[in-house]
């Protein structure tokens, strides 16, 4: 599995999961549970591009629980950069 791979639809899943967490997040989703729940998708994910791409489920659930981890890091990366303005 390459990362080309991990994408759905032409849209990375790191941007697919950041904007799922940030929807929960508005909707009430307690803030401090945001990085499981972009684990939680990222996993789920995982295993669905694993599935699609004949992969075992193993290999979904290590992607599934890097991309939650990247999704987690981009947003932290983001909010940074956004704060320091």
């Amino acid at each position: 599995m390459d990362l080309n791979s991990l994408v759905i639809g032409g849209v990375s899943l790191p941007l697919l999961i950041q904007v799922a967490v940030g929807l929960a997040k508005k909707m009430g989703f307690p803030s401090s549970y945001c990085p499981h729940l972009s684990v939680g998708l990222g996993i789920i994910g995982g295993i669905g591009v694993a599935l699609i791409g004949g992969q075992p489920i193993y290999f979904g659930v290590v992607a599934g629980v890097m991309l939650g981890g990247l999704a987690c890091g981009i947003y932290d990366a983001s909010q940074g950069k956004i704060a320091e303005k």
